[in-house]
Parts: C-alpha cells; structure tokens; sequence
C-alpha cells in the first residue's frame, strides 16, 4: 500500500510548520526546504500537489504490457511525499544520487521534512530505493507541480496569474573577446556567418559552390589581417607616404571584391534553395540578413575608399 502521505502524525515526529529552517544560511538546501515546507502547511496548494502526487505509481511490464501497479495492495513502498522531496532536492541541487543518500541519511532538517521523527533515527534508504523511487519523478510531473506553486504564488501576491511581476536579479561581469565594431571586422563578421550558414544548407541538399568553405574563409581572414596590420607611413619622403598609402587603398580594394564575391556566390545559393528545392523564405532569414548587412558594409567601405583616392 502507497500513500502520498500518512496525515496522522506518529509519535516523536514533528509538525511540518514547528520545523526550524536556518534563513540565515547561504546554501541551496535551505531555500528548497522553505519551498516544501511552504506547500505542505498550505491547505489549497498541498492538495492541488498531493492529487498531482497521486500519479507517482511505479508500473511493471506483464506478458509484454505495461501496467501501473495497485496503491492499495502489497508492502508500503517509499511514499509520494518523499520522492517529491527527494526529487526537488536532486533537481535543484543539481546532484547524484550518491549526494542524495547522504543528505537523506544524515541531514537532520531534511529528515524531518521526510517525516521522520526521533523515534526513527535507525531508519536509513538504500541506494537502489532512491534510484527506483526517484525515477517516478517525471519532468511531466515537476512542470505541474512547479505550475501549481507559481499559481499559488500569484494568489499570494493577490495578482493575476498573467500579470506582470517585476524582480530584480544580480548580474556579473564575464572576460570575452569583443573585437572593436569597425566596418572592416563586421564585413568579416557578415561574410564569415554567409559561408558557415550556406555550408550548412549545402550539405544539406549539395550546394557545389561551397565545398572549398575552410578555403574560402582562411582566404578571406588573410585579407582581413592585412588590413589589421596596415599602417600610413610617418616618412617625411613625399613619395614613401603616397606609396604606402595607395598599398593601402589596394588592400581595401582586394578586401571589398572578395567580399563582394561572396556576396554574390550567396545571392545565388539563395536563389537556388529558393526555385529548386523551395526553401520558405523564413528560413533563410540568416542569409537574407547578413546579406544585407554585408552588402550595405561593402557599400560603406568602397565610398570611403573612393573618396580616400580622390584626396
């Protein structure tokens, strides 16, 4: 026989709402057993959980045939109100059933939350009985609980379930590398995510324009480099200055058409999903995207170099 939980208290066992909490502490057990303290001493919410809880059954395979096994009949197995606890526990802690069988076992607070009083300190779960117990404690399971206890939530607050709260939340700070946004690093960027998105499409229905893409990518992050490391010549010499400049001048060049080559091998590639394999617009959005964006840097990049030739 399997309740969810026996409401008549034994002898030595405490009352969930007399169990004291430590608040002050900073580590995750706590703030889970305030939530399952909360749903238990909540007369509405415990019930709306508890008919949930009822479904926790285990099931057995007969003659091939999955069938849930009776409630009312056999040994008493672990009951409902526990996997729910142990279950939450190694969810939120994120954990192994190893962890679990510790805390079941040896955290005092968490005991009482099981149910277990003074007269119980002999009584310890098995390894196995988590494992076969804890499995119950379906994801499909937790969504309805965890639906039950924000709709609870939202009658706490006296709000409608669909309005909005506002919170507040603390945010850190992680290194990263974020390049500097210069037409010349996102015309790289538009042109980089062209190709690796249009390799996708190709393998996936045999684009033959993009087989040479680890080519094609190193080739144009070469002419990105040498842009990077381009630099106006400080020479006092007339003739120095305006070479180098119009090196420069030429690399821009060499960058904006094979950029523009890209482009145009993407418009085609586009064309083609479209007309002969009927790819819905939406999605090619990438493509649509960063060809737009990457046209409009090309289109940046060769007015400002036609007017560096003109100065």
């Amino acid at each position: 026989m399997r309740k969810v939980f026996p409401l008549q208290m034994s002898i030595g066992q405490r009352d969930f709402a007399d169990i004291k909490i430590d608040i002050s502490s900073r580590d995750d057990i706590p703030i889970i057993l305030l939530g399952l303290q909360h749903i238990y001493t909540t007369q509405p919410l415990r019930d709306a959980v508890f008919k949930i809880l009822e479904e926790v059954v285990p099931t057995k395979i007969d003659a091939e045939v999955t069938k849930i096994v009776a409630i009312d009949k056999g040994r008493p197995g672990m009951n409902q109100w526990s996997i729910l606890v142990l279950g939450s526990l190694r969810v939120g802690l994120n954990t192994d059933y190893d962890r679990i069988l510790e805390l079941a076992n040896q955290h005092n607070t968490l005991r009482e939350m099981l149910g277990l009083g003074c007269f119980d300190a002999d009584k310890r779960y098995r390894l196995q009985t988590l494992k076969d117990n804890l499995k119950l404690f379906t994801p499909a399971i937790m969504a309805r609980i965890s639906t039950e206890v924000i709709r609870a939530g939202y009658q706490l607050l006296d709000l409608d379930i669909h309005a909005l709260i506002r919170g507040r939340c603390d945010s850190f700070v992680l290194k990263t590398n974020v390049h500097f946004p210069i037409d010349i690093s996102l015309l790289h960027d538009a042109i980089r995510i062209l190709i690796r998105t249009c390799v996708k499409w190709g393998l996936q229905h045999a684009l033959p324009e993009w087989r040479l893409h680890k080519y094609n990518l190193s080739k144009f992050k070469k002419r990105y480099r040498t842009l990077q490391k381009l630099k106006y010549s400080t020479s006092k010499n007339d003739a120095i200055k305006a070479a180098k400049a119009l090196e420069i001048k030429q690399a821009y060049q060499d960058y904006i058409d094979l950029a523009g080559f890209y482009l145009e091998r993407t418009k085609a590639s586009m064309l083609t999903l479209k007309n002969d394999f009927h790819i819905p617009e939406m999605l090619l959005t990438d493509l649509s995207t960063f060809s737009c964006n990457g046209l409009h840097l090309k289109t940046v990049m060769l007015a400002f170099n036609a007017f560096s030739c003109s100065q």
